[in-house]
């Protein structure tokens, strides 16, 4: 997982509603910082919420797990002119604490499932 440090632009951003909160934050609240640090990423083009689930109630640790659309390199480098732009789509985790800060985040395919 990365921290939370590189700064980038994103053209849209949704974010759909998901589960109930047990602790001092709402989920909309995690959603909402999710997505924020989602679509700080570079090149992003939109950002879906699949899941918000709170992984330790006691430590009110949170996981968010979002679609993220970025533009497809390959077809970027050709420099084809096109009607739509060519996405590809990536799932992402983001943990975060009690207090919305970040604990972590990346692309699911590459993080191990031990729950950090």
């Amino acid at each position: 997982m990365k921290s939370v440090d590189a700064p980038g632009q994103c053209n849209e951003a949704t974010v759909a509603p998901n589960c109930a909160s047990t602790s001092d934050v709402t989920a909309e609240e995690v959603r909402e910082a999710a997505a924020s640090v989602l679509t700080a990423l570079q090149d992003c083009r939109r950002v879906r919420i699949i899941r918000v689930m709170e992984i330790d109630r006691e430590e009110g640790r949170w996981e968010v797990e979002a679609e993220v659309l970025f533009p497809n390199v390959t077809v970027a480098s050709l420099g084809l002119s096109l009607q739509r732009e060519v996405l590809d789509s990536h799932t992402y985790l983001v943990r975060l604490d009690r207090q919305l800060k970040v604990r972590g985040y990346g692309r699911k395919d590459l993080i191990d499932d031990g729950r950090a």
